[in-house]
């Protein structure tokens, strides 16, 4: 679906005024096509409109510490330890679960509980992916070849 039918479907309800008088979604539909154009620009030009990080929150967060150490108010100070990952994955009954750490993960495939091309899905990502494809995030040098 491209941007115009995108904006033309979510335009009623991202771009409307206040509904505490009751929303007509007939008459929101049928006035959508300045909504949709301007939700349409908007997509357009996100990149002007929203303008990407330089630097990821890890950067800064990383950088901030080193600040602090150079700076010599706060020597000990360390990052959080990462907690472990989340992943979740579709067992062979068909089912979602987890969460399950990436070790849990590993173990499971390794004991033969989880197939290569089970689909698995890790917190903060967009995208199921096979095991097979996940595994480089899993840990490293982390492989099971069964």
């Amino acid at each position: 679906m491209g941007i115009d039918n995108l904006a033309l479907v979510f335009a009623p309800n991202v771009l409307r005024a206040d509904d505490s008088d009751g929303f007509d979604a007939m008459a929101a539909l049928a006035d959508a096509t300045p909504a949709a154009q301007a939700l349409a620009a908007m997509v357009r030009n996100r990149h002007d409109i929203f303008p990407e990080a330089k630097q990821s929150p890890l950067q800064a967060q990383a950088e901030a510490i080193e600040a602090l150490r150079q700076w010599g108010g706060a020597a000990a100070a360390t990052p959080a330890p990462t907690p472990p990952a989340s992943w979740y994955y579709v067992g062979a009954g068909g089912e979602q679960a987890g969460p399950v750490s990436a070790h849990a993960l590993l173990s499971m495939a390794a004991r033969g509980e989880l197939e290569r091309s089970a689909w698995v899905f890790e917190a903060g990502t967009a995208v199921w992916v096979s095991f097979d494809e996940a595994q480089p995030r899993l840990g490293a040098g982390a492989t099971v070849t069964s």
